[in-house]
């Protein structure tokens, strides 16, 4: 009799047990889910309610582009970094370009920019430029208007928030549509992402050299 209640007691402690890690997994799942969802709706808002950069015009995108290649920028390069915020990188990085004193302009990640704000805010307070890199650093980021405007604003917003200096610059990820060379050719339609960087208040910038790092 004793053995069948200690099987019996047994048995059911085992299910209680089974039981419990039922739920903490189905609470667990559902409680990530939720701010994984919440996230996603205060993030989407961000991008369509919150003030956005005056539009560049196609006149304003030749004038900038111009200026950095000008006679007076002949012999000057403009050190991009792509990316990130990333530690340790991203501190080793501004050392040396510190230590060099050589300006440098970060084109940060917006979800990076989520996770590190402190690397980005040191970046500002450094002198550093901080600029735009989309949010997901997906390779359809420009699939739509609506998505690029999410990724651009949402980002902008953050960076915004963290530096108080909005970014006006943006560097697609993979150099997306872009290519490699920003310089405008006037006889070449621009290409439908460009367009839409530019509607948004953002200038497109691609790069002569990549390093391929």
């Amino acid at each position: 009799m004793a053995s069948s209640n200690h099987s019996t007691t047994q048995t059911v402690f085992l299910d209680a047990t089974a039981r419990r890690k039922w739920y903490f997994r189905t609470g667990t799942i559902v409680g990530v889910g939720f701010l994984v969802i919440s996230l996603s709706v205060f993030l989407f808002g961000i991008s369509f309610f919150t003030s956005k950069n005056k539009p560049l015009s196609y006149g304003d995108a030749i004038q900038r582009y111009h200026y950095y290649y000008s006679a007076a920028n002949n012999k000057k390069v403009a050190l991009t970094f792509d990316d990130g915020p990333n530690m340790p990188a991203s501190g080793k990085i501004m050392d040396a370009l510190e230590r060099n004193g050589a300006p440098a302009t970060f084109f940060y990640i917006g979800k990076s920019t989520f996770l590190r704000p402190d690397v980005v805010r040191d970046a500002a307070k450094r002198g550093f430029d901080v600029e735009d890199h989309s949010f997901t650093h997906a390779q359809t980021v420009d699939s739509t208007y609506s998505r690029m405007a999410f990724e651009l604003e949402t980002t902008g917003f953050l960076q915004n928030n963290i530096t108080n200096d909005r970014p006006t610059l943006y560097r697609p990820p993979y150099l997306l549509g872009i290519g490699v060379d920003p310089t405008i050719n006037p006889y070449i339609p621009l290409p439908t992402d460009m367009e839409w960087a530019l509607r948004l208040g953002y200038l497109p910038v691609g790069s002569d050299l990549d390093t391929k790092d």
